[in-house]
């Protein structure tokens, strides 16, 4: 039977797929501007991402083991974009819905979901920051960072009530409070509030850097926890 370690990765996938389908969609959107330099960008930012399409598909395919032996009924695994937002929905709903707001698996499980989006958005920075600092003054990428910015901030107001209720409740994942959420909110507050210059190409590598600086730590702490969590 599946334990809180399952739920809390589960959540976890479930929204970090997100940076993988919200670049490609972004992307895509530019691969046939007529613009050399910025099609050229794209096209390579657009090849390493699409390099992450078999370990996205074997996490989904994980994720609809564990809700299969829950009996929890999905839709099919995204396969674009577009179907990528109503399986997010679908599978929040599905592992949450039946369960306890106090449920451990629950709490685990939001903690992993919120995290990821963090995650996921931060990813999404990152490609808009790999084409800014090669093509200067693209105008859309101003509304795309206040978005995206606003959507973790958002992310750490959810998780953050998560990681309250981890450490509130009797036997609930307190271990994901300290050691995991909290790193995810820091990382997450100091981009999202960060200024942006999309005319400044020097301070663009600096908060590049920074991005990709909190992207790989972040994955780190993932790994270190389920390690050390318990089912």
């Amino acid at each position: 039977m599946p334990g809180v370690k399952d739920f809390f990765q589960a959540g976890f996938s479930t929204t970090c797929a997100g940076g993988y389908f919200n670049s490609i969609e972004l992307l895509n959107h530019y691969i046939h501007y007529h613009h050399p330099t910025l099609t050229k960008v794209v096209a390579k930012e657009l090849k390493l991402v699409k390099e992450e399409a078999e370990s996205i598909t074997q996490e989904i395919t994980q994720i609809h083991a564990v809700a299969d032996e829950m009996k929890i009924i999905m839709v099919a695994p995204p396969a674009f974009p577009e179907a990528y937002f109503s399986w997010a929905r679908m599978t929040f709903s599905g592992f949450t819905e039946t369960l306890d707001d106090l449920d451990p698996k629950k709490i685990a499980f939001n903690i992993g979901y919120y995290s990821g989006q963090i995650l996921s958005s931060l990813k999404l920075l990152k490609v808009i920051l790999n084409i800014s600092t090669a093509v200067v003054g693209i105008p859309a990428f101003q509304e795309q960072w206040s978005n995206t910015s606003k959507s973790i901030l958002k992310s750490i107001k959810n998780l953050e009530a998560a990681s309250n209720l981890a450490v509130l409740t009797p036997k609930g994942p307190e271990e994901l409070s300290e050691r995991y959420a909290k790193q995810f909110c820091v990382a997450g507050r100091e981009i999202a509030e960060a200024e942006i210059d999309f005319s400044n190409q020097a301070y663009l590598f600096l908060l590049s850097s920074k991005v990709e600086n909190h992207q790989k730590d972040l994955i780190v702490k993932n790994e270190e926890t389920n390690i050390y969590l318990k089912n």
